[in-house]
């Protein structure tokens, strides 16, 4: 299932009115993939992954992918398991760098749980621009493409097209969840 920073009875209870389950977990996938993007690809809800990074140069910093990060479970260095790291500025610390060999590049492979957990107040602006996205698409739950009744014509755009971030709603997301966002965490 795709990550959803709101539920449909999230959403039933904005509009107040009953929904069509499948229609509603659509609109907030798709809200949710909007407020992701507009976050620089950042998931925001708390998960657990395995990032598998190529390493060209020597340093000795590595950037994780998906931020805030919340704890490192495991590194591997080409398929070796490694101890000597340290979790600092979100980025992970070594001493010895993250090649083993100048000639050529080398894998790191980091299982970690990044985002926020569930119920964490920085969720809160995430799943207000996510259910105010739905909302917008919620306008014509139906589908209809166009209403006629006498003279009178109406016709409707797509549910993507009615779901647009503007501006300050995109930079509200960036400030709040983007790479740059995110206050330093030590272990």
């Amino acid at each position: 299932m795709a990550d959803m920073l709101a539920t449909p009875q999230d959403l039933a209870s904005l509009l107040q009115q009953d929904l069509d389950a499948s229609t509603a977990n659509l609109l907030l996938e798709l809200a949710t993939a909007k407020v992701q993007r507009a976050a620089g690809g950042q998931r925001i809800i708390q998960a657990t992954d395995t990032a598998v990074i190529d390493v060209v140069e020597w340093d000795q910093w590595l950037a994780l992918p998906q931020l805030p990060v919340q704890s490192v479970d495991t590194v591997e260095l080409d398929g070796t398991p490694v101890t000597d790291w340290v979790l600092s500025n979100q980025k992970l610390w070594r001493l010895s760098g993250w090649l083993t060999a100048c000639w050529q590049p080398s894998q790191v492979k980091v299982t970690y749980t990044h985002g926020y957990p569930d119920g964490s107040q920085w969720l809160h602006l995430a799943r207000d621009m996510t259910l105010a996205l739905a909302r917008m698409g919620y306008g014509n739950p139906g589908g209809v493409s166009m209403e006629a009744i006498d003279d009178y014509r109406v016709s409707y755009a797509e549910v993507d097209a009615r779901m647009q971030m503007t501006e300050p709603m995109r930079q509200a997301i960036a400030d709040a969840y983007g790479t740059t966002a995110y206050v330093t965490v030590s272990r």
